[in-house]
This record gives structure tokens, C-alpha cells and sequence, in this order.
């Protein structure tokens, strides 16, 4: 019984990291949408923990962003962030579907 729940838990915590890898690879291809990697002159081929001096220079880049995001959605602002940010989300994915419609559109045959 004991190796069975094991079993189970060991399933469970393998689907879990799954799925946690998922998000941070969704959350990762967003940073790199939104422009923040090529603003930050993050090259793709970099170690951020390995690369040396300057890769922790941009690992610490990082870091203090997200900490000043996370400093301001524990503020009294933080309904109004996320409404303004979701809004600015939603019409910058629009603005993106529409002009790639419009690019499958011109695009010769």
C-alpha cells in the first residue's frame, strides 16, 4: 500500500514539474514578445547562471524587474494594474492577429 501511494506521489509530482515547465516556457516566450529580451539585449544562446559577469549582471536585471512588479502588485494600485495591463495585452494580441490576417491576405498565392 505505502509503495503505491509512493507511486502515486512520485506520478503526481513528475505531472506537476510538467506543467510548472509548461508555464515558465509560456511566460518566458511572452517576455520575449513583449520586446524584453531584445530591450535588455538578452541574447538567446546566454547561461544566465553559468555565463559569467555579464549574464549576472542581466540574471540581476531581471530579478530587481520582476521584484518591482511583484512590490507593486502587493500596493493599493494592484486592481488597477492589472486591469490596465490586461487591457494593454488583449489589444496588443488583436492588433498582432489582425495584421497577420491581413499579411495571409496580401500574401501572393
Amino acid at each position: 500500500m505505502v509503495e503505491r501511494l509512493k507511486g502515486v506521489q512520485v506520478a503526481e509530482n513528475k505531472k506537476y514539474r510538467k506543467q510548472r515547465t509548461r508555464l515558465f516556457a509560456q511566460i518566458s516566450g511572452l517576455a520575449d514578445k513583449a520586446g524584453i529580451l531584445t530591450s535588455l539585449e538578452i541574447p538567446a544562446t546566454i547561461d544566465l547562471q553559468t555565463d559569467g559577469a555579464e549574464a549576472a549582471n542581466l540574471a540581476a536585471t531581471l530579478y530587481g524587474m520582476f521584484l518591482h512588479i511583484a512590490e507593486r502588485l502587493e500596493g493599493p494600485e494592484r486592481d488597477l494594474l492589472i486591469s490596465s495591463w490586461r487591457l494593454d495585452g488583449k489589444a496588443k494580441f488583436k492588433d498582432e492577429k489582425e495584421n497577420l490576417e491581413e499579411g495571409d491576405q496580401h500574401a501572393p498565392s
